[in-house]
């Protein structure tokens, strides 16, 4: 067997190794502002201190966005206001991914007593891409847990961190005449 010509290879196989590392240079297409980290990092969204190993936040690799406290702090900002029964539905809808495609739904949970009565604690944020986020949380109904720490899912879109519409329509069957879509 005679060995392949090692010039031409060689040149091809190092262009290779060039370009794949040019494309994977770290840009993550994330928001290139920049803020301060927020002071509220570290506690849980009940305002008492929360020590638990889950709610430490993100550090930044190659998946997480630029910013991950400030995105962190933007997720449960958006997790707090779908489940504050003083927001308009309007403003709801504007925390959900493609919301205003799906506000009857939003509208519905809104109104709905069952609901509207409860009240949600993001546990843990976990960056799965710069884009897109697993939250843990937990359901409260007073200081009842209606449905322990379960898994749900925010995006980034429009620049905003959302509540994704899979996990409103997994949302959906906490109240009791809440519509839902074709697409859940």
């Amino acid at each position: 067997m005679t060995p392949a010509p090692r010039g031409p290879v060689a040149l091809l196989a190092a262009a290779a190794l060039l370009l794949t590392a040019a494309c994977g240079s770290g840009d993550d297409g994330g928001d290139e502002k920049t803020t301060t980290p927020s002071a509220t990092t570290g506690t849980a969204d009940t305002g008492t201190p929360d020590r638990s190993p889950t709610s430490r936040s993100p550090r930044p690799t190659a998946t997480a966005p630029d910013d991950p406290d400030r995105a962190e702090d933007e997720i449960r900002k958006a997790w707090r206001g779908f489940f504050d029964p003083d927001l308009p539905v309007e403003e709801k809808t504007a925390l959900v991914e493609d919301g205003i495609q799906y506000e009857l739904m939003i509208q519905g949970f809104a109104e709905d007593k069952r609901a509207g009565e409860l009240r949600v604690r993001v546990d843990s944020v976990d960056f799965t891409s710069s884009r897109d986020a697993d939250v843990g949380y937990t359901l409260l109904r007073g200081d009842e847990t209606i449905r322990p720490e379960k898994p749900g899912e925010s995006v980034r879109q429009d620049d905003d961190w959302k509540i994704s519409f899979r996990t409103l329509c997994s949302l959906a069957d906490r109240g009791e005449d809440v519509p839902k879509p074709v697409a859940c």
